[in-house]
């Protein structure tokens, strides 16, 4: 019972640190091969500019590397049926781990993005449906799990746009929810 406790501990703590050190995350399990930036989680209309914390608007080269930097982000494999949008029952604990991180003091200042992803088959209409169920039901249990409000979360899928493995676009990699943390203005 310890070990799984420790276990879990050891887990929290390395999300934690992939979540505000990108750099140093080497935890496979998490490391996220897909940047976002504040320019595009409001290009493709994740997030409105009005509602995100940004560098001051003085139109210098520093104000634009700040909108084009990286913003901290994880992968996360949550596994779902075949052809469902339906949470495994086996994928709690995990999801649980994710909440609990989220509800952390360190992450009040941010807007939580779960954004959806899949593999390349099937019709693109049909990966980004399925990629956005996904990243609903995602973003609900992680509110319920962590008492987070619904206005901390937004989710959105991306189907198989932003694949993690180019070399194997139907592999099982692909198939992910991602968060992205959004400062909030």
């Amino acid at each position: 019972m310890k070990t799984a406790a420790k276990s879990q501990s050891s887990d929290a703590d390395t999300l934690k640190k992939c979540l505000l050190d990108r750099a140093s995350c080497t935890d496979s399990r998490f490391k996220s091969s897909t940047d976002f930036s504040l320019d595009d989680v409001v290009n493709i209309k994740i997030v409105d500019r009005a509602s995100v914390k940004a560098a001051p608007a003085d139109g210098s080269s520093a104000q634009a590397a700040a909108a084009q930097a990286p913003l901290p982000s994880i992968d996360m494999e949550i596994l779902f049926e075949y052809n469902s949008a339906e949470i495994r029952t086996d994928q709690y604990a995990q999801l649980r781990l994710l909440a609990e991180t989220l509800a952390a003091p360190e992450f009040s200042n941010y807007t939580i993005a779960v954004i959806g992803h899949t593999d390349a088959k099937g019709s693109d209409a049909y990966n980004l449906d399925l990629s956005w169920r996904r990243a609903n039901e995602v973003a609900n249990a992680v509110s319920l799990l962590s008492g987070l409000p619904q206005n901390r979360m937004t989710a959105t899928g991306l189907g198989a746009r932003r694949l993690k493995s180019e070399a194997d676009p139907m592999g099982p990699q692909n198939r992910r929810v991602q968060i992205v943390l959004i400062p909030r203005a």
